[in-house]
């Protein structure tokens, strides 16, 4: 057996391969929004750009990149789980990995969201 690979009991295996459900439906949750977010914002390029000319700011788009990243990530988690579940003992490393960037951009979208509150960073 590879020494750098995670050994775990079997009940923290069993709880691993539980928690790919609940990072599924994360996942999902926030994809689904942000697809039809991304739609919208594609519409609104194409009105503004055929009214005035213009696009609507970046920021608008770097919002959606800030929001859409963390859902992938976390159906990313979900995926890599379910691979773990499956035996894959190496897919447990990359699952955290995934979970530690999914809370990184987790983070910086919390304070996007604080700083657009406080008026510091508007979102339009």
């Amino acid at each position: 057996m590879n020494p750098d690979l995670p050994r775990l009991s079997d009940q923290a295996a069993r709880s691993l391969a539980g928690a790919r459900f609940w990072a599924r439906l994360v996942g999902l949750t926030t994809v689904m929004p942000c697809a039809l977010l991304s739609l919208a914002l594609l519409l609104m390029c194409v009105v503004s750009l055929a009214r005035h000319g213009t696009a609507p700011r970046l920021t608008l788009l770097v919002w959606l990149a800030v929001v859409q990243a963390p859902a992938m990530l976390a159906l990313t988690y979900a995926a890599r789980l379910g691979h773990f579940a499956r035996g894959d003992r190496t897919a447990l490393t990359g699952a955290f990995r995934a979970l530690r960037v999914f809370w990184i951009l987790t983070t910086i979208a919390y304070g996007l969201v604080a700083m657009a509150i406080l008026g510091i960073f508007p979102l339009t």
